[in-house]
C-alpha cells in the first residue's frame, strides 16, 4: 500500500476481509485461518479488478512456494536445510514467473509447509491452497461490496492527496531529493490502480464512471510528468542548492497550490519542469464534473 491510501478505510476493509476469511475456513472446515486471514489482508484493494489480480498473484505464488517445500519434504531433507532450499526455490520461481512482488507469500508458504505441516506434504499443500483461495475470495467479495459504489470518491481523494505530497516534495527537492522519488513511486502505483478501475468501468459499460475516471487519469498523468522531470533534475546533477533554483522550486510548489502564474525558469534545466507545471495547471482547470 502507498501513502495515498486512507488508513481508516483500508483498516476497515482489511479487517472485514480477514474476519470473513476466518469465518469461511470454519464453514469449509479448513484448519488454516492464519493463511486465509493473511491473504485476505494482502488482497484488499481499491477496486474489484485490482483485488482479483492480487488474489491471482497470491494463489500462484503460494503454489510455487508450496511445490518447492513439498519437494523438500518428500526428499526428507533436514529441517534447516529444507527451509533454506525451499525459500530459495520459492523466490527464484516467483522471479521466473514475473511474480517478484509476491515473493513474501511464496516464501511464507514454503516455511509454513515445512514447519507447520498438516500431515503428509500433499495434505498440507491442499490445506494451504484452500486457505489461500478462501482468503482471496473473501477480499474480492469485500472489495466488490464496499469499493464499487465509492470508487470515484476514493480516487478523487487519493489524487488530492497526491497533489499535496508532490507539492511538498517539490519544495524540498533541493534539500531532500529522495522524497520526490518516493512520491513518484506512489504516483506510479496510483496510476496502475486507476487503470484497473477504468478497465472495470469500461467492461461494465458505466459511461459516467468512465468519463470521470478518464478526467482524473489525465490530471494524474500531468502530475506524474512533473514528478518525473523533478526526479531527472536530481539524477542529472543540476545544482539545486543555488539560491535562485531553490527559490524557484518553492515558488513552483506555491503556484501549484494557489493556481497563480509561475515565474519563468531561471535556468535551462528547469524550463521543461516549468512547462510541465503549467500543463498540470491547465489540466486542473478542466471541468471534471460532479463526482458523487
Amino acid at each position: 500500500m502507498t501513502r495515498l491510501a486512507d488508513p481508516r478505510w483500508l483498516a476497515g476493509k482489511a479487517g472485514l476481509s480477514a474476519g470473513l476469511a476466518v469465518a469461511a475456513t470454519h464453514w469449509a472446515d479448513v484448519p488454516d485461518g492464519v493463511s486465509a486471514a493473511f491473504v485476505a489482508t494482502v488482497c484488499t484493494a481499491p477496486t474489484v479488478w485490482s483485488g482479483i489480480k492480487r488474489a491471482r498473484d497470491q494463489v500462484l505464488a503460494s503454489l510455487l512456494g508450496a511445490l518447492g517445500a513439498a519437494a523438500m519434504a518428500w526428499l526428507g531433507a533436514p529441517e534447516p536445510v529444507a527451509v533454506a532450499l525451499a525459500v530459495g526455490l520459492a523466490i527464484t520461481a516467483t522471479w521466473a514467473a514475473s511474480l517478484a512482488h509476491a515473493y513474501p507469500v511464496a516464501s511464507f508458504t514454503a516455511i509454513y509447509m515445512l514447519l507447520l505441516p498438516k500431515g503428509a506434504p500433499e495434505a498440507t499443500l491442499r490445506v494451504r491452497l484452500l486457505a489461500v483461495a478462501l482468503g482471496a475470495l473473501a477480499a474480492v467479495s469485500v472489495n466488490a461490496v464496499l469499493s464499487w459504489t465509492a470508487v470515484r470518491q476514493v480516487f478523487r481523494k487519493r489524487l488530492e492527496k497526491a497533489d499535496d505530497l508532490l507539492m511538498g516534495a517539490l519544495e524540498q527537492l533541493s534539500r531532500n531529493p529522495a522524497q520526490m522519488r518516493i512520491t513518484r513511486q506512489d504516483l506510479d502505483t496510483l496510476s496502475g490502480e486507476l487503470v484497473d478501475a477504468l478497465s472495470e468501468a469500461q467492461l461494465l459499460r458505466r459511461q459516467r464512471r468512465v468519463r470521470d475516471l478518464t478526467e482524473l487519469g489525465l490530471r494524474l498523468e500531468a502530475l506524474r510528468l512533473v514528478a518525473h522531470l523533478a526526479c531527472d533534475l536530481a539524477v542529472q546533477g543540476v545544482p539545486l542548492r543555488r539560491y535562485d533554483v531553490e527559490r524557484w522550486l518553492e515558488l513552483a510548489a506555491s503556484a501549484m497550490r494557489s493556481g497563480k502564474e509561475l515565474p519563468p525558469a531561471p535556468t535551462e534545466e528547469l524550463r521543461r519542469l516549468w512547462t510541465a507545471v503549467e500543463a498540470w495547471q491547465a489540466q486542473c482547470t478542466r471541468i471534471i464534473g460532479a463526482i458523487d
